[in-house]
């Protein structure tokens, strides 16, 4: 968000706005789907809090994409793009027709599609003739409720199940989504996409200069900078959150308001709410591990599974 340079986070917002309806009529006239690709919030001299205005850039992005699938009477909208962790076809609308989750060889070439139909070059088409899900996929509750109540009342895997049934009776809609992304669900793709960060040039930029694991859960208005968070190895529901906190007890993942920066946070660590981990007195080395966490040359290390209290400073 930047074509503007020199105004205030206000008229960028209302640009944005005007940008995304345009193209979207655009689209509309002429039956063809519209793709928004690479978009971002450039947090450099930044007039307010960065993590805010983010928010309500991505919620106005993402908002306009749900109202245009809705008015086309989409029932579920899938982001994608092309890679080997199963396979879509669709059709000149962009809506999906076919759903393989795991095709085998003999599937691979019937899959093949005319991906130009999603804004792709000519060039680009012929190279990347597939798409695949990124397992983002944004349903009607209405719809979703259906499905599983239903159609699939004994289905308990959304892309093997849920998504292929619904095709059937209901138009789900594709959308390219073309900057970074990578399934780490096997070995050989979690080895390359943390090798992935060391390269002179990196396939993408951190956010903050911080990279957020696997099942990590950020409460509102929690915020890290320089920080590793390993994730957890669980995830905990809203009810056990809830009852957590209820009793006066730390969930798993960064409670609200919480600061954090230059920290590594270990495993299935519980940080409660309106905590501050800065290492403000510049402190190199110390020892706590009754009180959950080390420091290394400067660096806070969360132990894994320890609980920081509400409200404690670091």
């Amino acid at each position: 968000m930047s074509r503007l340079p020199g105004s205030s986070n206000e008229e960028q917002i209302l640009f944005l706005v005007r940008w995304l309806n345009d193209h979207i009529k655009d689209a509309q006239s002429i039956q063809k789907p519209v793709l928004f690709a690479e978009f971002g919030v450039a947090t450099k001299n930044m007039s307010t809090d960065s993590t805010t205005v983010r928010d309500q850039f991505f919620n106005l992005v993402y908002s306009a994409i749900y109202s245009s699938a809705s008015d086309s009477g989409a029932a579920i909208l899938s982001c994608s793009r092309a890679s080997e962790y199963g396979l879509m076809k669709i059709d000149r609308k962009g809506r999906i027709t076919q759903f393989l989750e795991n095709p085998n060889e003999s599937d691979v070439n019937a899959m093949r599609v005319d991906t130009s139909v999603l804004g792709l070059s000519a060039e680009e088409a012929e190279k990347y003739p597939f798409i695949s899900p990124m397992g983002v996929s944004v349903f009607r509750t209405e719809t979703l409720l259906k499905l599983l109540r239903l159609t699939c009342p004994s289905g308990n895997d959304l892309g093997s199940e849920i998504i292929p049934s619904s095709l059937r009776d209901h138009k789900v809609q594709a959308y390219m989504f073309r900057d970074y992304w990578k399934d780490i669900g096997t070995i050989k793709s979690f080895y390359e996409a943390n090798l992935e960060l060391t390269e002179q040039s990196p396939k993408f930029e951190l956010i903050q200069h911080s990279v957020v694991g696997v099942r990590s859960r950020l409460e509102a208005g929690s915020e890290l900078l320089d920080t590793m968070m390993m994730g957890a190895d669980l995830y905990q529901t809203d009810s056990e959150i809830a009852t957590l906190l209820a009793e006066g007890k730390v969930p798993i993942g960064v409670g609200e308001n919480t600061k954090i920066r230059n920290c590594i946070i270990d495993k299935n660590a519980k940080i409660g709410r309106n905590v501050i981990i800065a290492n403000a007195d510049g402190v190199q080395e110390a020892d706590r591990p009754k009180e959950g966490f080390y420091i290394r040359s400067g660096i806070v290390v969360i132990v894994k599974n320890a609980t920081i209290e509400d409200g404690t400073v670091i």
